[in-house]
């Protein structure tokens, strides 16, 4: 169960009794007028104690350690916050003799939990369907250092596949300024049943020893059969001598479109 979740679970437990919990926790007795700390920001903080809180009932921070614990991460949370413990204890307080007011601060923390569990279940979604149309089939290591790894590597792949749709290859690439590549490249091929093939390819290539993204993309032929996708990251020609190359993050990713 994910942190949101349990935070929605908590959310009974998170009404008037644990903010006044969380004051008594930190004084017995305070009092005195509003302090400076916007709501806004005050809320913040609340919601970031409770974050961290969230599966913890409140009978069990009886707990001499867990107290310590949550009390170490307060303490952090303040530092990171820009107030003191003292100043949250008097806006604790200031709350807890105010009931409209607390009240509105508690609707403030409710606010945020909502819209970080929109976020959250947005981006899981997001992910199931990237991963339902784009995978990345690339099972080989994906950096490579030339001449280290070969002299003049052109780093043949070849992967059995039969889904039609779009295949791109990509990677992160430095070119020296001595390479020695003869019309360097990246290529894709999709490969028929019957013989045939389609290709694509990416030129443009600068040795001007920066990282540059490089991506190819080849849409394969629905009325065809596909056998393979096979291709080179650094291609080149006949003539090539020798390379001074870096890849990092090979990819090999399919998707419908």
């Amino acid at each position: 169960m994910n942190i949101l979740k349990r935070m929605k679970i908590f959310e009974i437990k998170m009404k008037i009794k644990i903010i006044v919990f969380l004051g008594l926790m930190f004084c017995m007795s305070c009092s005195g007028p509003q302090p400076d700390i916007q709501i806004d920001k005050f809320a913040q903080i609340v919601y970031q104690m409770h974050r961290t809180d969230a599966i913890v009932e409140i009978a069990t921070l009886d707990d001499k350690n867990l107290q310590n614990d949550s009390l170490s991460y307060y303490n952090g949370l303040f530092a990171e916050s820009g107030i003191t413990r003292r100043e949250f204890i008097e806006e604790i307080e200031w709350y807890t003799q105010h009931p409209d007011k607390y009240k509105e601060l508690y609707e403030k923390v409710m606010k945020i939990i909502a819209e970080e569990e929109r976020k959250a279940e947005e981006e899981a979604l997001a992910k199931t369907n990237a991963e339902k149309d784009s995978s990345d089939i690339w099972t080989m290591k994906k950096d490579w250092h030339l001449p280290l790894d070969g002299a003049t590597d052109p780093i043949a792949y070849e992967y059995l596949v039969t889904a039609a749709g779009v295949y791109t290859l990509s990677a992160d690439v430095i070119y020296y300024s001595d390479d020695k590549t003869v019309n360097p490249r990246m290529t894709v091929i999709a490969n028929y049943e019957d013989g045939t093939n389609d290709q694509n390819a990416f030129y443009g290539i600068q040795r001007d020893g920066q990282k540059h993204f490089m991506e190819v993309k080849l849409k394969t032929n629905p009325d065809k059969t596909l056998k393979s996708i096979s291709g080179w990251v650094l291609d080149h020609s006949d003539g090539t001598e020798s390379k001074h190359i870096d890849v990092y993050g090979i990819t090999l990713k399919y998707s419908l479109e």
